[in-house]
């Protein structure tokens, strides 16, 4: 009798010594998987030729937020080229830096396609209970939307 409860009581011991071994296994594996998660770095690739979906949202609200975070190289390259020898990469900088009217709360309308490439996309803007409605035209160079500045309303 005293054998086999030295027997059972010593299976019992080396199966559970057995479980944690297989546990501690499982959960290793599981944090090797979780660095290698880490340490994954997911790219975002956008197309900017759709003017009116640009990172699930359309041009202007892209180009308000470059300017709201002060990028103003960025959107000088996303102006176009038509403009860009009009008025200088300089000029634009400060223009946009200076001119650039705030219009937070305005909405995408309807976008007309005027030729192959280029494109006149119409806002309606909310400010203090009047509602402005103005254009955009944009035009579509190298694969992007860029716009083509006219010195007019939102840019005064």
């Amino acid at each position: 009798m005293k054998q086999l409860t030295i027997l059972l009581s010593a299976l019992i011991m080396f199966s559970c010594s057995n479980m944690d071994k297989k546990h501690e296994k499982s959960l290793e594996t599981s944090l090797k998987t979780e660095k290698t998660e880490k340490n994954t770095v997911n790219t975002v690739k956008s197309d900017f030729s759709n003017p009116a979906i640009i990172y699930g949202s359309d041009f202007f609200t892209f180009f308000k937020s470059l300017n709201k975070l002060g990028k103003f190289d960025e959107m000088v390259k996303f102006t176009s080229s038509e403009s860009l020898d009009k008025y200088g990469e300089s000029h634009l900088k400060s223009y946009y830096s200076n001119k650039f009217t705030n219009v937070s709360n305005c909405k995408l309308t309807n976008i007309e396609k005027v030729s192959e490439s280029q494109y006149k996309m119409f806002y309606i803007n909310e400010e203090i209970a009047t509602k402005k409605s103005f254009q955009l035209d944009v035009v579509i160079e190298n694969d992007s939307t860029k716009l083509v500045l006219n010195k007019q309303y939102p840019f005064k």
